[in-house]
């Protein structure tokens, strides 16, 4: 386990699955961990959890959803796409659809 595996760890047990995409989102940018990847599998139904309670399911619409959020703050921060990241990209095309959350 990394120190970032264990950041994100702990902070699952008080913040808000925003925050916790905040701390992905700075972790990525300001730490470069050796592996990503596996920091959002680790802890992707936890950054996740906002659109599994919007979706009623843990699919592969809150995951997509959740990756949009991510790499819209990473984009901002840094400006590059997930992908520069090694992550998965958000599929754009399904987004589209998809109505602001209220």
């Amino acid at each position: 386990m990394t120190v970032y595996f264990l950041t994100l760890q702990k902070a699952v047990v008080s913040a808000s699955p925003a925050a916790l995409c905040n701390l992905l989102a700075i972790i990525l940018k300001y730490c470069n961990p050796s592996n990503p990847l596996e920091l959002w599998f680790n802890h992707k139904t936890e950054l996740s959890e906002d659109f599994i309670h919007r979706f009623g399911t843990s699919d592969d619409r809150s995951d997509n959803a959740s990756l949009a959020a991510l790499e819209h703050l990473v984009l901002r921060m840094e400006g590059r796409p997930l992908r520069g990241y090694c992550l998965p990209a958000p599929d754009q095309n399904w987004l589209k659809g998809l109505t602001p959350m209220t």
